[in-house]
């Protein structure tokens, strides 16, 4: 298989502030360790946002020939291929601060 013609990662340092909360939330679990039921459930959040953020590091858009691959990365939990025969139409696009955190 030869080498794609595009390949492109974008880095996004948000995962930081996913890997805080999971650090505040393993902290908590640990200050409440008495208590019967919320550590548990605060070890399972810390351990999925800490998963979301480590998943979340970068993104990447590459061509694979026939379609186009965008991935998250390192941890590819989330990933989408789209053939190009696929795609309707394209168009310039502006974006806001908040485009970045998915509010429209």
């Amino acid at each position: 298989m030869s080498e794609p013609s595009y390949h492109h990662t974008q880095k996004a340092p948000w995962f930081l502030l996913l890997f805080a909360f999971a650090a505040l939330f393993f902290t908590v679990a640990w200050v409440a360790r008495a208590e019967p039921v919320l550590p548990a459930i605060l070890l399972v959040s810390g351990l999925l946002m800490a998963m979301l953020g480590y998943s979340m590091q970068h993104l990447t858009v590459s061509d694979e020939g026939d379609r186009l691959a965008i991935s998250f990365g390192p941890l590819p939990l989330f990933r989408k291929r789209i053939r190009y025969d696929d795609i309707i139409g394209v168009e310039i696009g502006h974006t806001t601060l908040l485009d970045r955190w998915g509010i429209q």
